[in-house]
């Protein structure tokens, strides 16, 4: 409870997370102002060695602010950079952040017509 508390806090102290909307499920990963989630496609459940997270954002944010708004963020609430292996694909960027016994990924796939400006953003946390 007190970790919460102490979370929350923090998450309102954040200059680039100005937003106090946090993810569905999620109570400790905020979403960047821009990104709309989709409620549809979340998917929250703990097990034993951990909990399991699935869900997406979409908005008209272009995937650097929203890698930016990440690194810059995440950090303060406790998650540390972690290398991708998978590695991303033309589209796509990958972010990985580790906290205590937890993997956290967040893929931005922006879409390959430069007219669109709309971009898909899926956050996956898993047991590390």
């Amino acid at each position: 409870m007190i970790r919460f508390f102490a979370l929350l806090m923090m998450a309102f102290a954040l200059s680039p997370a100005s937003a106090a909307t946090f993810l569905i499920g999620v109570d400790d990963l905020p979403l960047m102002d821009g990104l709309v989630e989709s409620s549809e496609e979340a998917l929250s459940f703990d097990k034993p060695d951990g909990r399991i997270v699935r869900t997406s954002a979409t908005g008209p944010v272009a995937p650097e602010e929203v890698r930016r708004f990440y690194v810059e963020t995440l950090p303060q609430l406790g998650w540390i950079s972690a290398p991708d292996n998978n590695g991303g694909g033309e589209t796509e960027q990958v972010l990985i952040f580790e906290r205590e016994r937890e993997r956290l990924r967040i893929a931005t796939h922006a879409p390959r017509q430069a007219a669109t400006q709309m971009i898909r953003v899926h956050f996956s946390i898993e047991p590390n």
